[in-house]
């Protein structure tokens, strides 16, 4: 998708790949095991949106915790 392509841009123009790498495998981790948590349920749809905030929101957190 678009998302971890635009952090991996940011980290090259930060000098921060590192960082962004290990954020992107967060991110993917998460996306797997709230997918793996609903799958089968009839709130499947739920758990893209959860994986979604996930990500904007812990993208949010790093940036304020600097």
């Amino acid at each position: 998708e678009a998302f971890p392509g635009s952090l991996r841009l940011l980290g090259q123009l930060f000098g921060r790949e590192d960082r962004a790498e290990t954020l992107i495998s967060f991110i993917e981790s998460e996306t797997v095991e709230i997918t793996r948590r609903a799958a089968g349920s009839e709130d499947a749809w739920l758990a893209k949106i959860a994986a979604s905030a996930l990500g904007q929101r812990r993208t949010a957190h790093s940036a304020a915790r600097r």
